[in-house]
């Protein structure tokens, strides 16, 4: 049921047979969407489905309500980076080894998951699913030319950065592991969508890998899109989190890059 990767990861972990996987579904106004999305996901790969809906004005909790999972709402809307937090942080209290976050408005699809399962490495503290792996996807899945080319170039300036060789840093599906959250203050992370970067620097600076595999994301449907001005403020945090990891491996850390760097 489990690759050599996720058993590889165990011994560093738990003295259980096997990794416990868990889903996380942030969910926010994903309606039936969320219900689609987890009809998808693979059976008999994951432990606990956990799903957060982050004080949603529409019909999201109820429909939640309805899945054999473990449900939760929050009383007021925290946020993508401060869902995650809570979603985590249920996980870890439910005893998971390995989590898997899945969007609960269907923009991933969840038959990539054996696929990063199996490619999860026992030094990784994330794997990322890449919409920019193979050249052109996103485009013909809906990602606008000019989404497409920001996030190029953002990936660019953060490889060179970090001296890493990823194809995509902005991705929303990814896998963490229990060393990796147990390691760096992802509670100081952002509550917004700057979290999903300064998670991958944290990991980076306490030193795991970060593998990628090729994912397909759609843009139809209502899924959630980060908006013009939005998306402008999210490029200048990205280069003020790239700034802070220099200077927190430079001898000065801060609440996000707590501790010396690894090296």
């Amino acid at each position: 049921m489990y690759s050599a990767g996720c058993l590889s990861i165990l011994t560093t972990m738990t003295t259980a047979v096997s990794p416990r996987v868990i889903v996380l579904m942030p969910a926010y106004c994903a309606g039936q969407r969320l219900i689609d999305t987890f009809n998808k996901i693979p059976r008999g790969l994951a432990h606990t489905v956990i799903i957060v809906d982050d004080a949603s004005p529409d019909t999201t909790f109820a429909l939640a309500q309805t899945l054999s999972a473990d449900v939760y709402r929050n009383p007021r809307n925290l946020g993508y980076g401060g869902n995650m937090k809570v979603c985590l942080q249920k996980g870890l209290a439910a005893g998971g080894d390995i989590f898997i976050e899945l969007h609960g408005d269907g923009q991933y699809d969840p038959r990539v998951i054996p696929d990063a399962l199996r490619a999860l490495r026992p030094t990784d503290g994330l794997l990322l699913g890449s919409r920019l792996m193979v050249p052109q996807q996103a485009l013909k899945h809906g990602m606008s030319q000019l989404k497409y080319q920001v996030n190029k170039g953002l990936t660019a300036i953060a490889n060179m950065s970090l001296g890493t060789q990823l194809t995509e840093f902005q991705s929303g599906f990814r896998v963490y592991t229990r060393p990796f959250l147990e390691k760096a203050n992802f509670m100081a992370a952002s509550d917004d969508h700057l979290f999903s970067f300064e998670t991958i620097l944290q990991a980076l600076y306490h030193g795991f890998t970060v593998t990628e595999i090729p994912v397909i994301c759609t843009y139809e449907g209502g899924v959630t899109q980060m908006r013009l001005r939005k998306g402008m403020k999210y490029c200048a945090e990205m280069l003020g989190a790239l700034l802070r990891s220099a200077m927190a491996r430079a001898g000065y850390p801060g609440r996000v890059f707590q501790g010396a760097p690894k090296k």
